[in-house]
C-alpha cells in the first residue's frame, strides 16, 4: 500500500520539507500504519530522524554502507518487498518520490490525502493510470480529501485455486464441478483475459472472458435467441464476458465497476455479456451505467444479452 499526501499539482515536497500543514495528519498516519511495516527511502527516513514506534521500518537505499540502529535496510525494491513479506502486517510505502515510483508497479492499494493546494515544490508523486485504479472510499476534510484506491489487474492466466474462494462465496448455489469444467474450457480459448482486484490484503473479486466465436455453445445459442440482424452484426469475434464476482464484504465500494472497466479494455470492437433482464437488478444497472445496452433476449428465461462497442 502506498500512503502519501499529494497536492492538486502533484507536489508532495519541496526538498526535505512538506509545503503545508494539516492538523491531525500525523495522527491519522499513525493510526493507519501502526502495527505494519513502513518502507521509505533514506532521505525520507533521515527527515524523520528515528524509527517510528510500533512499526517496523525498512529503509531503501543504494548506499551499501548505510545503516541505522533500529531499522532494516534493502538496496532494491524487490529485496525490500521480499523482506517486508516476512514481517508483521502490511507494507506501507511512505516515500519519497523515487520509492513511490519503484513500488507503484507492485502496489494493489493506495491511500492518498488529496491536498487542495498548488504549492511550489520539486518533489512530485508519480503519475499513474487512473483507468487501472478506482476510489473505493473517500473521507472529505476542510482542505483535503482522503481517498482509498484499489487496482484491478488484467492477465491472460490465473491459478484457479486462487479464484475458488471468491467463486464459492458468491455463487454458493452453483455446482462447483460444472464450473471447474467450464473454467478449463474457457481459460484455454483464444483471447482469454481475467481481471482481479485485491482489497484489505485478500482477493476481493474477479471478472473473466475470452474471444467468442460461432461454433461455441453460447455464441450459437444467442444467435438463435437474438433477432437475426443483431446476431449477424454482433456475434463472432466478440469479447465474451463470462463472470464478474465481488465478495459480499467488499461490495458497494466500486470494485465491480473497476473490474468491468479493466476487463472491457481488451482490444475487441464488440463486447457481449448476459445478465438479468430486470433493469433494476444491480448488475444490469452497473452494465447500463458503463454504456452497455440491451441487444435482445438471452439464453434462458429472465435474461438479456447486452453489448458495448468500446471507444
Amino acid at each position: 500500500m502506498l500512503v502519501a499526501a499529494v497536492a492538486d499539482n502533484g507536489v508532495i515536497g519541496d526538498g526535505p520539507d512538506i509545503p503545508w500543514h494539516i492538523p491531525g495528519e500525523q495522527a491519522q498516519f499513525k493510526a493507519l500504519t501502526m502495527g505494519h511495516t513502513l518502507l521509505m527511502g533514506r532521505t525520507t527516513f533521515e527527515s524523520i530522524g528515528r524509527p517510528l514506534p510500533g512499526r517496523t521500518t525498512i529503509v531503501l537505499t543504494r548506499d551499501v554502507t548505510w545503516s541505522h540502529e533500529g531499522v532494516l535496510v534493502a538496496h532494491t525494491i524487490e529485496d525490500a518487498l521480499a523482506l517486508a513479506a516476512t514481517l508483521p502486517g502490511d507494507v506501507m510505502v511512505a516515500g519519497g518520490a523515487q520509492v513511490y515510483a519503484a513500488a507503484l508497479p507492485y502496489a494493489a492499494e493506495q491511500v492518498l490525502t488529496r491536498v487542495h493546494l498548488a504549492p511550489s515544490g520539486d518533489v512530485h508523486y508519480p503519475a499513474f493510470d487512473t483507468g487501472e485504479w478506482v476510489v473505493t472510499r473517500r473521507e472529505p476534510g476542510e482542505t483535503y480529501d482522503r481517498e482509498w484506491l484499489v487496482r484491478a489487474r488484467v492477465s491472460d492466466s490465473a491459478d484457479p485455486a486462487v479464484i475458488w474462494p471468491v467463486y464459492d462465496a458468491v455463487f454458493a448455489d452453483r455446482d462447483r464441478s460444472a464450473w471447474e469444467e467450464a473454467w478449463r474450457t474457457h481459460s484455454a480459448r483464444d483471447g482469454f483475459r481475467i481481471a482481479t482486484v485485491e482489497c484489505d490484503g485478500e482477493l476481493a473479486g474477479f471478472a473473466y472472458g475470452y474471444t467468442g466465436e460461432r461454433g461455441q455453445w453460447w455464441s450459437d445459442a444467442i444467435l438463435e435467441a437474438l433477432p437475426p440482424a443483431v446476431g449477424e452484426e454482433w456475434v463472432g469475434g466478440h469479447f465474451e464476458l463470462v463472470e464478474l464476482a465481488v465478495l459480499g464484504a467488499h461490495r458497494s465500494r466500486g470494485l465491480g465497476r473497476a473490474l468491468l472497466r479493466a476487463i472491457s479494455s481488451v482490444p475487441h470492437e464488440r463486447l457481449l455479456l448476459q445478465t438479468d433482464a430486470d433493469a433494476a437488478d444491480p448488475a444490469h444497472r452497473l452494465y447500463a451505467s458503463e454504456g452497455w445496452r440491451v441487444l435482445g433476449p438471452g439464453v434462458g428465461a429472465g435474461t438479456v444479452v447486452m453489448g458495448k462497442r468500446p471507444g
